[in-house]
């Protein structure tokens, strides 16, 4: 490679937390256990809202959203309005009161709510269950469901802490060390990026991306326009460049004997076991 490093951070400097408590949420596995029992659910009638109801409300104000004889939502949702909908729980059906909207009375009527609801799982229902799926062999009761579930969840807690550690560590380093482009290799990498999204702009829209409007731009990446998305892939050519010279480095190995293609063979195990092993885990 002709870019190379002026100075590297040393990634083991980057400060984390060390040890990790997990705890599984009781919703988490309520949600789980409802896999089991769907299938018999039952909808009844409620006098008193609760999040995940269905309600049936009327609304009367000067806002033409906030006008309607008859709405019905999820309680809790947000799909409608998240802080209406959190003046709904414990409402009363029947019940009619006054919340503001855009500094706008509107005069909320409960007309009448309905309420999922899942039977208790038993071992019967959970052997059954876990026949038809493949990952639940071996389990036959509703205790030995539960732990699995809170294994799984805290499977992927871990994963989740040690990748969001690993990406934050690298972060560190390439934005605190000091890199010197070669402006061939970044003209190259912008390139292959500007490629991608050549060909995203035509399996999609059928058009070249210079051809692409902002809004098109805004639905397909996190950029607002296509200006800033230019710019943002100018960046990741210099993050990308950054992290092929320290992942080269890593390996005891020289950039400059080095090409591109042979860097992106090159593995970031290093990092992350540094990560692991340094993380301990305990389950609350």
């Amino acid at each position: 490679m002709k870019s190379y490093i002026n100075s590297l951070v040393d990634f083991k400097t980057f400060e984390f937390e060390r040890e990790v408590k997990l705890s599984c949420p009781e919703e988490y596995i309520e949600k789980q256990l409802k896999r089991i029992t769907r299938a018999n659910k039952t909808t009844e009638d409620v006098t008193v809202l609760e999040k995940g109801d269905v309600a049936v409300i009327g609304l009367e104000s000067s806002l033409e959203r906030y006008n309607r004889p008859q709405l019905t939502l999820a309680v809790g949702s947000g799909l409608f309005d998240k802080e209406l909908e959190a003046q709904l729980v414990g409402k009363n059906v029947g019940e009619t009161f006054t919340v503001t909207v855009k500094e706008t009375a509107v005069k909320v009527n409960v007309i009448s709510g309905k309420r999922t609801v899942f039977p208790a799982p038993t071992d019967e229902a959970v052997k059954k269950y876990a026949e038809t799926a493949e990952d639940l062999e071996g389990i036959e009761t509703v205790a030995q469901f539960r732990e699995h579930v809170k294994q799984q969840y805290f499977d992927e807690q871990q994963q989740k802490t040690v990748f969001g550690t690993l990406n934050d560590m690298v972060e560190y380093v390439l934005t605190n060390s000091d890199w010197e482009f070669d402006e061939t290799e970044l003209e190259e990498m912008y390139n292959n990026m500007l490629a991608d999204m050549e060909q995203m702009a035509q399996e999609i829209y059928g058009k070249t991306f210079a051809e692409l409007t902002d809004d098109e731009i805004a639905a397909e990446t996190s950029m607002p326009t296509k200006e800033a998305l230019l710019a943002e892939l100018h960046n990741q050519s210099e993050w990308q460049i950054a992290s092929l010279l320290f992942v080269i480095t890593n390996h005891g190995m020289d950039p400059a004997k080095v090409d591109i293609e042979q860097a992106y063979e090159l593995d970031w195990a290093f990092v992350q076991d540094y990560v692991e092993e340094n993380i301990t885990f305990t389950v609350d």
